[in-house]
């Protein structure tokens, strides 16, 4: 069966758009020993125990990532780092960055440079989810 261009290359752009959604994940502060289940806080006042802060955490992502697979991450990567709770501090979108290509047609006829040519421009949205990491005490 032979497929059609453009259908073919909808599927591979839409292939390689899924894979380069991922999750990044920037951690400052203490590590421990791995946990095998970290508590999920909103607001520091549910907490209900002692605890201390080890460290803070963002998590950047693609829009098009759902915001309960960025949410699932944050207690994946606090579970690594040995926290007993995560406080979700909050989420924001945003637009990173702007990628514009120029293409040049232009021809130097005499001493008139006529300049033609196209460009685009990229920009991509993004989700950010900030936490702090705890250890109870």
């Amino acid at each position: 069966m032979n497929m059609p261009f453009l259908l073919r290359f909808s599927l591979v752009a839409s292939l390689l758009s899924i894979l380069g959604a991922c999750v990044t994940a920037d951690y400052i502060g203490e590590t421990y020993a791995p946990s095998s289940h970290v508590d999920l806080y909103f607001d520091k006042a549910d907490v209900g125990r002692a605890y201390k802060v080890m460290g803070r955490i963002t998590l950047d992502a693609d829009d098009i990532v759902s915001t309960s697979e960025i949410q699932r991450k944050m207690v994946e990567e606090a579970q690594k780092r040995g926290a007993d709770g995560v406080i979700v501090e909050g989420m924001r979108k945003f637009t990173s960055g702007s990628n514009t290509v120029w293409q040049d047609s232009g021809k130097n006829k005499g001493k008139h440079f006529n300049d033609f040519g196209s460009s685009s421009t990229e920009y991509e949205e993004m989700k950010e989810l900030t936490g702090v990491l705890v250890k109870y005490r």
